[in-house]
């Protein structure tokens, strides 16, 4: 396996804080993650129950307030899981993204929790990354996160420089 970025545009970003159109799309796979996982979930226990307790086999529709409520607890649990593992969620996988604290490491579940809870209460503190010139939404500043571009982890360059062992395009 080769260790070597094979797309330019990729090899420039590599490290680099991502902006908020790469951000945006990676918060949105993640909401369609949590609201797939429920649906599924939903419709598997209801499946389970039916087969076990009734002859009946039909699909409830949960109220709204419940829809809701599980969902975001899925969310929140995806992120935090995701981000105090490998510092990413299944929409920072897809986007190529890793958050990492200012220091570069991961970050400790509390601050993963806390992290996904202040986007769960405040999604549009993520808006914030247009008026910061660090790229940082209010979560980032408020848990002292970074979002990086991150193919090859031993390349992530917090200081914004060309990545270590990557030469400018």
């Amino acid at each position: 396996m080769s260790r070597r970025i094979r797309n330019v545009r990729a090899a420039r970003l590599q490290g680099r804080r991502a902006g908020a159109i790469s951000r945006l799309l990676a918060i949105a796979v993640d909401v369609g993650a949590a609201w797939v996982i429920f649906v599924v979930g939903f419709a598997a226990v209801g499946l389970v129950w039916d087969f076990l307790h009734t002859g009946d086999v039909r699909i409830a529709s949960p109220g709204p307030w419940i829809t809701t409520l599980i969902t975001s607890v899925i969310f929140v649990l995806l992120l935090t899981f995701g981000w105090a593992t490998t510092g990413r969620s299944i929409g920072k996988q897809v986007m190529g993204l890793r958050v990492v604290t200012d220091a570069g490491t991961i970050l400790s579940v509390r601050s993963a929790f806390l992290r996904a809870l202040i986007y769960l209460v405040f999604p549009l503190g993520g808006a914030w990354i247009v008026f910061s010139p660090r790229n940082a939404s209010l979560p980032d500043h408020l848990i002292h996160s970074v979002v990086v571009h991150d193919w090859m982890p031993a390349l992530v360059d917090l200081q914004g420089g060309p990545p270590s062992g990557q030469q400018r395009a």
